[in-house]
């Protein structure tokens, strides 16, 4: 009997920046404007009071697809109902594509470590006037 590969295997990462790459996760109001989303924030996120819009927007758009959060600094790369926030993305819709921040740090120690970048970016603007 020969081995199968497991195709229904999660793909856990905490690397944020690859997961947003793969998935194409569209994080601002700016670029989702440009698709026709009226937004009152900056942020890129949908409250589930939005889910019929964005549900009814993949459909007539199948490039697009929904990540759902499905608990502080954990994103599933598909829609799983019930949930509070969603994104939208225009990348890879493998579902089995979890990003989870918290994989490897506390919670405390990351919001520690992005409280600290935020900081010194804030500096090098406040004392270079550049980024």
């Amino acid at each position: 009997m020969g081995a199968k590969a497991r195709s229904n295997a999660i793909q856990m990462t905490d690397d944020y920046c690859a997961f947003s790459d793969q998935t194409g996760i569209i994080l601002t109001s700016i670029e989702l404007e440009f698709l026709g989303f009226q937004r009152n924030c900056f942020s890129g996120f949908f409250r589930s009071l939005e889910l019929p819009d964005i549900l009814a927007f993949c459909e007539e758009n199948p490039s697009y697809h929904i990540i759902s959060v499905t608990e502080p600094g954990r994103y599933e790369n598909r829609y799983i109902s019930g949930k509070q926030l969603y994104f939208l993305g225009d990348g890879d819709t493998n579902p089995n594509l979890v990003l989870n921040l918290f994989l490897k740090k506390s919670p405390e120690l990351f919001a520690e470590e992005v409280l600290a970048e935020a900081l010194a970016m804030i500096d090098k603007i406040d004392g270079s006037g550049e980024a």
